[in-house]
């Protein structure tokens, strides 16, 4: 009896760098897939803010030249002449008011931005996707009557709800989307929250509750130009300030010639009481808190603008490695998999990788269906 393929694609709730990776590679696998992601926009932490002559990465801050992961993402997308090393030194903030220059200087010739921000990546590779936004996931089924050919014998499908507890629908055909697996690349807040929902996906519970992460305030802020002798100075976890850099040092044209772009992170305590204030008092004792720090700055910036990151900073160690080519796959028969930055570690290049490790876990499902769909599965 010949194979069949899969009837429905790998639905990848989550249109975030995890996301947009695990999709990445389903499509060279030849596995349909379909992103959900829940703003109007791709990329989660890895993107970047533009105004009025300036643009700014407030989420990811540099990513490494060595890492083959997100290096084949940029090749993917032509990005590879977009690339700019980091020429500033990066120093240590110890305690609030400490600065210590690294062994070296600081400078590390492996940091990477990219001259259009972080954001142009997510934003290419978004569009060589099959990806729908605005579609917030509430929950996760797979009780229905409806049949997949995609393990070993039939098996039944997944299918979703809105927050609202309706079926998710195709924008065109107004039918429900089903999925033959699932990867879930969003927050691991927004993942407890579906999990808690889904009976289905309830086993990831227990895990999904060892992670702990802290938010974090940033602010942008566009000043007369800066003397600085740093491109950037890093927090201890004691730190009121855990990131203070000048854009104008990252990479060039982030903004006017006689012009910096101060980008500040409040540390996690202190972001904790910023986030309850308005943005205008939040930002006000934000830059205050900077000029403590840096005192020769102007007393009121130009012009200022804010990001609100609820769950910005993963605080507990990673869940860990996958495990006999089943972990996290839950329940055992059907195929899911979680990916994001607290799966196999907290920077940028480690969300891409468990992207697209939860891709190979839901495409090694298919041991008799390789050779039908061309894959090759690297263990």
């Amino acid at each position: 009896m010949p194979i069949t393929p899969p009837r429905h694609p790998i639905v990848i709730i989550g249109g975030g760098l995890a996301g947009l990776s695990a999709a990445a590679k389903l499509q060279d696998l030849g596995i349909p897939h379909l992103i959900l992601e829940r703003f109007n926009r791709p990329g989660g932490r890895f993107n970047s803010r533009a105004g009025d002559g300036w643009l700014a990465d407030h989420g990811t801050q540099f990513i490494r030249r060595s890492d083959e992961t997100l290096g084949a993402l940029i090749r993917r997308v032509g990005m590879e002449t977009r690339r700019v090393s980091i020429q500033g030194p990066i120093h240590q903030l110890i305690g609030n008011n400490q600065v210590i220059v690294p062994q070296g200087g600081g400078y590390d010739s492996d940091r990477l931005c990219l001259l259009d921000g972080f954001g142009s990546l997510t934003t290419a590779l978004a569009g060589t996707l099959n990806i729908q936004y605005n579609r917030p996931v509430g929950a996760v089924r797979w009780d229905n009557d409806t049949k997949a050919f995609w393990w070993e014998k039939e098996g039944q499908v997944f299918w979703f709800e809105d927050e609202d507890g309706q079926p998710i629908r195709d924008h065109t055909t107004q039918q429900p989307i089903l999925a033959s697996g699932v990867i879930l690349a969003t927050t691991p807040t927004v993942a407890r929250r579906i999990a808690e929902k889904s009976p289905s996906i309830g086993g990831l519970l227990p895990l999904l509750e060892q992670v702990k992460h802290s938010p974090c305030f940033t602010g942008m802020y566009r000043i007369p130009r800066a003397d600085s002798n740093f491109y950037a100075l890093k927090g201890d976890s004691d730190s009121v300030l855990s990131w203070v850099a000048f854009e104008e040092l990252k990479a060039p044209g982030r903004i006017a010639d006689d012009e910096s772009l101060l980008i500040a992170q409040a540390g996690a305590r202190f972001s904790d009481e910023l986030l309850k204030l308005s943005d205008a008092h939040a930002l006000s004792a934000l830059y205050v808190a900077v000029r403590r720090l840096l005192f020769d700055l102007p007393e009121m910036p130009l012009t200022q603008t804010c990001k609100r990151w609820n769950m910005a900073h993963i605080s507990s160690p990673p869940l860990g490695e996958p495990a006999g080519g089943r972990w996290p796959v839950n329940p055992p028969q059907a195929p899911f998999a979680l990916a994001g930055d607290y799966v196999l570690g907290n920077r940028a290049e480690d969300a891409a990788r468990s992207g697209q490790q939860a891709a190979k876990l839901i495409a090694a499902q298919l041991p008799r269906r390789r050779s039908f769909l061309g894959l090759e599965i690297q263990s």
